[in-house]
């Protein structure tokens, strides 16, 4: 039975491994006549599809190049003139040119003009000049500005000729004399060194800009030259006047006022010198002023010092005048909080750790000690005892309401007075006025530590 069912299997197993190479080799000639077959007839077309959903846009593409330029076109209507622009600022000056070459001589003149020469001076007109002036204007000769054959005709002192931008026209006559003054017979000619500031024309001279230049007179056929210095300024817009003193007087007293002229408004911008002011004041009964601004008191009361110059004013300055029925009380003061003074000298004796200084007032009175005024005088200083010295040119103050001693090592910058330390110890410096009691000051001098 086993022996059947054993025969039975491998029978089988047989047969199906025949049928398995059957499959095998159908396939297997399936697949060659799929490679090396004919192709078969397309079949007919199926019906058309529904239309599908329009895809996104695609990205941009990238620009083309640029296109050749157009024809320009027609001008356009002329447009309306502009505001005339401001004027620019003036150039510098050039520079001087060369020489021209000199010109053909010209035709001969007519006869000239009989001689200006006065006959009365012709027995000098051989004379040696002795000396020149230059009147100007209305000026006195003997006020005119005088050049002197010892000093070849140039004389640093002459003053200047001040003249203002816009107006400034003033005249010269030059006059040629001999050693006794008698007048010689000259004939000058005139020559200004920048005639952009000032023009000359015969003695004549015109302003024309701010600056400083020279007018020389030129002696004809004698060969003497005068320069004189022309200084032209703007217009006067200020004058500041200050007394160089006190101003509280007694009847006889003087005191002098100083003013200054400048370009500018109250006191601003360059000063201006030269200039002829005016002086003036208020009540003349109180108080006179002359031409170099001395104040000199009259009479009892106050009056104001005040300077001119063509329109413009100086501020005021107001003198008070006092009647002394009896002779007027003097006297020194110091400050009594600052006495006695503290000096301290470096370990070698070569210097003070700090200047010290001593303020002196003289006063009077003219009411018993009861008010008291500054009163311009001499002040004194002198070492009546102690380790100090004091320089002899600087032992007085002259013409002053206030002095001030300074006490140091001498420093020949130093403005005040001064007292030479020789040493430690105690010293006392006398003070003293003519009309009023002495005082002393006590000095204290100490020597710093090593």
């Amino acid at each position: 039975m086993l022996t059947y069912v054993q025969a039975l299997n491998a029978k089988c197993s047989s047969h199906l491994r025949e049928i398995q190479m059957h499959y095998f080799i159908v396939v297997l000639m399936a697949f060659a006549l799929s490679m090396y077959g004919c192709e078969g007839k397309t079949g007919p077309a199926g019906p058309q599809g529904p239309q599908g959903l329009p895809g996104a846009a695609g990205q941009d593409g990238q620009p083309g190049a640029p296109g050749q330029p157009g024809a320009p076109g027609q001008d356009g209507d002329k447009g309306d003139k502009g505001d005339k622009g401001d004027k620019g600022d003036k150039g510098d000056k050039g520079d001087k040119g060369d020489k021209g070459d000199p010109g053909e001589d010209g035709a001969q003149g007519p006869p000239g003009d009989a001689s200006t020469i006065d006959p009365n001076q012709l027995g000098n007109i051989l004379a040696d000049v002795h000396h020149i002036k230059l009147i100007q204007d209305d000026e006195k000769p003997e006020d005119a500005r005088t050049f002197y054959a010892h000093d070849n005709f140039d004389d640093m002192a002459v003053s200047a000729i001040v003249l203002r931008v816009g107006n400034g026209v003033t005249t010269l006559v030059a006059k040629a004399g001999t050693q006794s003054g008698d007048p010689i017979p000259v004939d000058f000619t005139w020559e200004s060194k920048d005639a952009d500031i000032v023009s000359v024309d015969g003695g004549t001279i015109t302003a024309h800009e701010k600056g400083m230049t020279t007018i020389t007179a030129s002696a004809v056929g004698r060969g003497i030259d005068v320069t004189v210095t022309v200084n032209v300024h703007d217009p006067v817009k200020s004058i500041v006047a200050m007394a160089e003193g006190a101003t509280s007087l007694v009847i006889g007293g003087t005191v002098t006022v100083s003013a200054t002229a400048y370009e500018g408004e109250e006191g601003a911008g360059d000063p201006i010198t030269g200039i002829d002011v005016a002086w003036m004041s208020s009540d003349e009964d109180v108080a006179t002023v002359d031409a170099e601004g001395v104040v000199t008191a009259k009479s009892a009361g106050t009056a104001d010092i005040t300077v001119e110059f063509g329109d413009v004013e100086s501020n005021k300055v107001t003198v008070t005048v006092f009647d002394v029925v009896q002779p007027a009380e003097k006297r020194l003061r110091v400050d009594r909080t600052k006495v006695p003074i503290a000096v301290e000298i470096n370990s070698d004796s070569t210097d003070v750790t700090s200047n010290a200084t001593l303020t002196v007032n003289l006063d009077y009175s003219v009411d018993g000690g009861e008010t008291w005024f500054g009163q311009n005088g001499d002040i004194m200083f002198e070492v009546a005892s102690g380790p100090l010295t004091i320089v002899e040119d600087d032992a007085t103050t002259k013409g002053k309401s206030v002095a001030t001693l300074t006490i140091g090592f001498h420093n020949s910058e130093m403005e005040n007075p001064v007292t030479g330390v020789t040493g430690t110890g105690t010293a006392f410096i006398m003070i003293s006025s003519d009309g009023a009691d002495p005082i002393f000051v006590q000095v204290n001098i100490t020597k710093a530590e090593m």
